[in-house]
């Protein structure tokens, strides 16, 4: 405009047009460099979030919809593009639509039998499972062998029950071919992974797999208290892949969750996950925030191994199968609840509201986000229950606070 104007004020005569050079058409990026983009992105968007960091991971997510969008609708026979589009839903916490739109996506890959993006596509559609536990777990009856019936039923189940029971030393986990946490275990030959798989939730409603738990830590083996296992087992195949994965992952697998929950100065474990100096030497911990919660939720599920009722609701179950997976995530990935976890937790203890001791003689009580009690119902049942209940409450009120959205774990 100011160019136009001091040409008009010295007289200078006015430039014919130029001709218009024609932009080449656009043309969106390949899948797959859409899927490289998106590595990229979605961890920024997960950091953000992570910091709490709502309006900068909003318009980060914003660009990886559009990118995806465009790459969709420019092959919409493509499976790798409806797998990007998926991508961002997960990361987006609409996990009903994710699951759609990846199932839409693994009925292209086998149309076209592109084997490679259907393995991307089971690993995407498997962390969309993880993520939502139904919990509609069915029991069997222990004292007769396993039905084809109720094979077949466990064999229609959701990845996302699919939690375990260390054939070792009774802690809960996630993933059967992984070494434990606790105890290095891990399968090493194929009836190890049969019985691994035949402990796990899938197999046995939650309670009873808690009280299960509860009695390996007493020093039983599985075979000692569960009826027709060899039967049980039998029905799960074999897979030398497990076995394979253990053997690759050796070195890397390593982990060893002792040193984590106990000080470094005098070695001594350290019950409370919020404490910041050693009851034991009065050593400085230095703690981050996202091994508190880890260490906030191995002590809950031991609570309810050991000292909580257990219970035969949705609610119970999906609590429990949602902790294990919070350890996972914690303890294997070093990566903080998601919105939706953090959601899901607060809403579960609310509803479940009231959590007794196993032997009567206390309960908690989840009032709300910030107000958990504890009271003693019968002192004669243990000379510990106070203890033990203000214990529990304690923890679950540090779980509650660590899960908030005003606490960032980074």
């Amino acid at each position: 405009m100011s160019t136009s104007w001091f040409d008009r004020l010295i007289g200078r005569p006015k430039k014919s047009p130029e001709a218009k050079v024609p932009l080449p058409p656009h043309r969106p990026p390949s899948t797959n460099t859409v899927a490289n983009i998106l590595d990229v992105r979605l961890e920024q968007a997960a950091s953000l979030k992570q910091l709490r960091m709502y309006d900068q991971a909003l318009r980060v997510m914003n660009m990886a919809r559009g990118i995806t969008l465009e790459s969709m609708q420019a092959d919409p026979k493509d499976p790798m593009a409806w797998l990007n589009i998926g991508r961002v839903q997960l990361a987006d916490e609409q996990f009903d639509e994710a699951k759609k739109v990846l199932k839409h996506a693994a009925g292209l890959a086998q149309e076209s039998g592109n084997k490679q993006v259907a393995g991307f596509i089971d690993a995407a559609l498997f962390q969309v499972l993880r993520h939502q536990p139904n919990a509609s777990q069915r029991t069997f009856d222990l004292s007769k062998p396993l039905t084809e019936e109720a094979y077949q039923a466990y064999r229609s189940q959701s990845l996302g029950e699919m939690f375990y029971v260390c054939q070792s030393c009774g802690r809960l986990n996630l993933m059967v071919g992984e070494h434990c946490a606790h105890c290095r275990f891990a399968p090493q030959n194929l009836r190890d992974i049969q019985l691994s798989f035949a402990l796990s939730a899938n197999q046995f409603k939650t309670a009873t797999l808690v009280q299960i738990a509860q009695k390996i830590q007493m020093g039983q083996k599985p075979h000692e208290f569960i009826n027709s296992l060899d039967d049980i087992m039998a029905r799960f195949d074999t897979d030398q892949g497990v076995l394979e994965k253990i053997r690759n992952n050796a070195e890397d697998d390593y982990l060893d969750f002792k040193a984590l929950d106990r000080c470094p100065a005098c070695k001594k474990t350290i019950w409370v996950s919020s404490a910041d100096v050693c009851p034991h030497c009065q050593a400085k911990l230095n703690r981050t925030m996202l091994l508190k919660l880890a260490i906030c939720v191995d002590r809950l599920l031991q609570q309810f191994i050991w000292n909580l009722k257990r219970r035969d609701t949705k609610e119970y179950a999906q609590l429990i199968i949602l902790l294990v997976n919070l350890k996972y995530q914690l303890v294997r990935v070093q990566q903080a609840p998601t919105d939706a976890q953090r959601h899901s937790a607060t809403e579960l203890l609310l509803k479940t509201n009231a959590f007794f001791a196993g032997n009567g003689g206390g309960v908690v009580f989840v009032h709300s986000p910030t107000s958990v009690v504890s009271q003693v119902l019968d002192p004669t049942v243990h000379k510990d229950i106070g203890a033990t209940m203000d214990f529990i409450r304690d923890e679950m009120q540090h779980f509650l606070r660590l899960i908030s959205d005003s606490v960032s774990l980074f």
